[in-house]
């Protein structure tokens, strides 16, 4: 239900699930934005930061897509379409949302992204991981008993096993709290070894699509694209896209340039003070159980930037650097260089 004139800024479904869409009485006017490799870097980026404030998301994306809807008509929103909505008059809408197995990878791609820029859990797809380790299993279930699958539908099933043995791995050798976390997602009615089921399924998808277990499902639409992952490519290519700057990060945006760059110059102090009395200032001492006379050395330096933004915005960015050491009076300060 929304009442006239209301605006959603632009935003993915969670998890990057489709969406049924059915308007009852009144109407919507959607604009969307294709979720390609690039279009969804700008959606990051723009989501992640200030810009949004100041910044029209549609003009970092190649092309823009209004669709206007009205009473009596039905959509579907495919996964991971990025979109806004206005709504003209007060309209009441009957509509959900759903995953599915034709497009997986995109749907971890807009979770990854989701992750990155911190939604709240509750605003994310609910059990989503232990989700994917259900199918994971119906899916290798179906595979071993020699169902057919189209290639769309395996090289989804492979973005999903690579989802799961990045899991597995977590729960293999990750931190203590991140194993906890990706145990606690396993659904142990179902899955009785969840490094096997894995590891099973991405062999079994991989076999079915006719390329070894070591070759990634690339391709469009139905095609299928073998790609070999040669020891160490994966790393290198990392690399390489972090030092190329020849072409823009973001289709028609190009980030702006540093107006005004200054380095801060190094600044060196010495003084003798009482804990009890630079508490406010400095209440890292007492924390760390220092009290009475002590000598404090101070070095700071550090670098501004300042850059001009859209719409007369200035940003400002700022890092300064601070080493402090304190000693009990009396006592020469230990030289350390900065």
């Amino acid at each position: 239900m929304s009442v006239a004139q209301c605006w959603t800024d632009w935003h993915i479904d969670f998890a990057g699930s489709s969406v049924y869409y059915h308007i009852l009485h009144g109407s919507k006017v959607f604009y969307f934005i294709k979720p390609t490799a690039a279009n969804l870097a700008a959606y990051e980026h723009w989501s992640g930061t200030d810009i949004q404030n100041h910044t029209w998301l549609g003009d970092m994306a190649d092309e823009v897509v209004r669709v206007e809807l009205t009473a009596g008509n039905t959509m579907i929103i495919p996964t991971g379409w990025i979109h806004a909505v206005y709504t003209p008059a007060d309209t009441l809408v009957f509509g959900g949302n759903f995953l599915h197995s034709l497009n997986m990878k995109t749907q971890l791609r807009v979770r990854d992204i989701e992750i990155r820029t911190r939604v709240p859990k509750k605003f994310r797809f609910p059990l989503f991981t232990k989700l994917c380790w259900y199918v994971g299993e119906k899916y290798c279930k179906d595979l071993k008993a020699k169902e057919d699958f189209s290639p769309r539908v395996l090289k989804s099933l492979d973005a999903l096993a690579g989802f799961l043995v990045s899991e597995a791995r977590t729960i293999e050798r990750g931190s203590e709290v991140a194993k906890k976390e990706a145990k606690e997602n396993v659904p142990t009615d179902r899955v009785k070894d969840a490094s096997l089921l894995a590891r099973e399924l991405r062999w079994r998808v991989r076999s079915a699509a006719g390329v070894d277990s070591d070759t990634e499902l690339g391709g469009d639409g139905d095609e299928i694209v073998p790609i070999k992952r040669e020891p160490g490519s994966a790393r290198q290519g990392i690399r390489k896209r972090k030092d190329d700057h020849s072409t823009p990060l973001f289709k028609n945006w190009q980030v702006p340039e540093w107006s005004n760059v200054e380095n801060l110059p190094l600044e060196v102090a010495h003084d003798t003070v009482r804990v009890e009395d630079v508490e406010k200032e400095d209440g890292w001492m007492a924390k760390e159980g220092i009290s009475g006379d002590v000598m404090r050395s101070k070095k700071r330096n550090g670098i501004t930037k300042i850059r001009k933004l859209d719409q007369g915005a200035i940003e400002r960015y700022s890092v300064i650097r601070t080493v402090e050491i304190v000693t009990p009076s009396g006592a020469l300060p230990k030289k350390e260089p900065l």
